[in-house]
């Protein structure tokens, strides 16, 4: 899904629709909002936020966790809560997927193993889930919910575009080393991929005109101030730029067989924006021997001029 689909995405158009201001940023909506915190648990905090999106029967507001880490200039992404007009989980799950049906299109409700029932809608890297449960449950958000109310999670897909510099330095990109990616991983599977909230402020929209440059390679910028790969993990990847000042070091995770069958993880270890703290570890490939990485560790390091460690070897279980 490119960026001028994206402009039609039907979760954003229902966001629309309905007055919800899916674009705030943290701040924004703490400033706005207040921040909530457990009296138990000072790190447990979160926001309310007070919008209906066209249903009724909510147990409590929409919330967004926040927690040390995350930036606070860039959109919450993950919204949830419970809805609930009664005490039958059934009607409970069917009166939201047939309200969202009419704003998304019609999802089916499956059951799981377990009894739950679910549905679900994804368009691009915007989805919205709900579940809900026959046995009563009592945990989850703020308070915790009781009953057998639906639950519905929100990934809004909210993924930040290039600024001016970032295109410069996309578009001066020039590749180090190539990174080994399975044949079935492509530029158009990555369309789809939701973000990491705690990567964000890495993580640029890899529908931008030129990622196709960086795809299956990591290199520099010309004038070497920024670091640029698209990640090739097993699953869905991203498309990272990663000012070089805050580039730290780079480590191999090494995994011998046990009951998994081992295998190689490339990181590189970053230093946060002010409004973070610690340090944060972007995976960039992975590899099905233990030892398939080290060579390219060693050769992106060195031309970058940071330190490289190969992990003590641990069984993959």
């Amino acid at each position: 899904m490119g960026r001028d689909d994206m402009k039609n995405n039907p979760i954003h158009l229902w966001f629309d629709e309905t007055g919800f201001p899916w674009e705030r940023t943290r701040r924004e909506w703490i400033r706005l909002c207040g921040l909530k915190r457990d009296a138990e648990d000072s790190t447990d905090k979160w926001i309310e936020c007070e919008y209906s999106l066209g249903l009724e029967g909510w147990t409590q507001p929409l919330q967004t966790d926040v927690y040390d880490g995350l930036p606070m200039n860039t959109p919450a992404t993950l919204f949830g809560s419970f809805i609930s007009l009664g005490d039958d989980a059934a009607e409970n799950i069917g009166y939201v997927q047939q309200t969202l049906s009419r704003f998304l299109g019609v999802a089916p409700i499956t059951t799981g193993d377990d009894g739950t029932l679910r549905c679900r809608w994804a368009f691009g890297p915007a989805s919205v889930e709900l579940q809900a449960y026959y046995l009563p449950m009592k945990r989850y958000f703020h308070p915790p919910a009781e009953g057998h109310a639906c639950r519905i999670e929100i990934d809004t897909g909210w993924r930040p575009s290039l600024t001016p510099q970032e295109r410069i330095w996309l578009d001066s990109f020039i590749p180090l080393a190539k990174l080994p990616f399975r044949p079935e991983v492509t530029l158009a599977s990555f369309d789809n991929a939701p973000v990491d909230p705690d990567e964000m402020q890495f993580v640029r929209d890899p529908t931008e005109p030129g990622v196709s440059r960086v795809f299956g390679s990591i290199g520099l910028s010309a004038d070497k101030a920024a670091l640029l790969f698209c990640s090739s993990l097993w699953g869905p990847g991203w498309f990272y730029i990663v000012p070089m000042t805050k580039v730290r070091r780079f480590f191999v995770e090494r995994l011998v067989p046990a009951r998994g069958g081992g295998g190689s993880t490339l990181f590189v270890q970053c230093k946060p924006d002010a409004t973070t703290r610690g340090s944060m570890s972007l995976k960039i490939c992975e590899a099905p021997g233990p030892d398939d990485l080290n060579a390219l560790a060693e050769q992106i390091a060195g031309a970058l001029q940071r330190p490289f460690e190969l992990g003590e070897y641990h069984s993959d279980c």
